[in-house]
């Protein structure tokens, strides 16, 4: 690793890890995630696009089942190398900074057998307020038919995922999303994931102004 920016935002984020409490091990564990981001990233502008690509690239080199983890600990990076002191000190002094990070499962489901049985799920009144509030901005958006259904199963994936974890916040939202990932095998199915997610939050939150957020042109329609 040479890049004198990268590594100087490494050396801060492993600082405050180490001030947060994280082991010797906790370190050892991010540093070979850092090895290969780093190197994607040197030379490169620094934007969120660039991070995004280099985070896609990444991602290839990297087991499935290590995807959860691997996604949790550069999310948090993201702030340090972008220098967002702000962002930085709302890690460090809010507790939203998570150093021990979630821990990769074996993915055993396959996509196709969990999006066939997702028609058959039940949905608590509660998972159903902010599918319902979706499924009308999109088709106030002019959203066709294949669009919604796709956008309303990849939603309702995420909440059948969400009922493993005990609470209910916006950081367990963010685990969801990347325990979800590596259900999907190509960039374009991934990308179309987390474009609905991010959408989807404002909605899931009862934002006032969520249908600001969708944006459907030039998506695919489906899986």
């Amino acid at each position: 690793m040479t890049s004198k920016r990268e590594n100087e935002a490494l050396k801060a984020y492993f600082n405050i890890l180490e001030k947060r409490g994280a082991t010797a091990d906790d370190i050892r564990r991010r540093e070979p995630i850092f090895s290969k981001l780093i190197s994607y990233l040197e030379g490169k502008p620094c934007d969120g696009s660039t991070y995004r690509e280099a985070v896609e690239e990444l991602l290839t080199h990297i087991k499935h089942e290590e995807w959860p983890y691997c996604l949790s600990v550069v999310r948090e990076y993201f702030h340090f190398w972008m220098n967002d002191i702000k962002a930085i000190v709302k890690l460090e002094f809010k507790s939203d900074l998570n150093f021990k990070a979630i821990n990769g499962e074996d993915i055993q489901d396959n996509l196709n057998t969990i999006w066939n049985q997702i028609d058959s799920e039940k949905f608590t009144m509660v998972e159903m307020w902010p599918i319902k509030s979706y499924i009308h901005a999109l088709k106030s958006e002019g959203g066709e038919k294949t669009l919604i259904e796709t956008r309303v199963k990849l939603v309702k994936l995420l909440l059948i995922n969400m009922r493993k974890l005990a609470d209910q916040n916006s950081q367990n939202y963010r685990y969801s999303v990347d325990a979800s990932l590596p259900l999907f095998k190509s960039k374009e199915t991934r990308s179309l994931f987390l474009e609905v997610v991010r959408e989807f939050y404002y909605f899931w939150i009862g934002d006032p102004n969520a249908a600001s957020f969708i944006q459907i042109e030039n998506m695919p329609l489906a899986i």
